[in-house]
């Protein structure tokens, strides 16, 4: 989060607040299961069951940059990359997402 890493167990929380950047990821190969809770909710988790569905549908893998750039064109208001500043990845990720959408991704 914001660069620092932490590593949660069992009962533990994290708030992470509105705009900071963070990335989460499961270091083990036992399945986790948590709570997640976004205040608001908005459509956080209709991009999360889209996401998912992408992977079932993609063989448990992350689809590929064109399938995923025309759903992260589609929740931009719920989800940004933090690699770059958006409008720097904005004209790319346009790009891509029109390739997705013409290979017929929908979210």
């Amino acid at each position: 989060m914001d660069g620092d890493d932490r590593t949660l167990s069992a009962g533990e929380t994290l708030d992470i607040p509105r705009g900071t950047k963070h990335q989460m990821w499961n270091a083990s190969s036992a399945e986790t299961r948590l709570l997640w809770q976004t205040r608001p909710a908005g459509r956080t988790e209709q991009w999360f069951r889209t996401i998912d569905r992408l992977i079932r549908e993609n063989g448990g893998r992350m689809p590929g940059p064109a399938a995923f750039a025309a759903v992260l064109g589609e929740y931009r208001d719920v989800f940004r990359l933090a690699a770059a500043p958006d409008w720097a990845l904005r004209p790319a990720l346009g790009a891509l997402g029109a390739v997705g959408r013409m290979r017929g991704r929908r979210s």
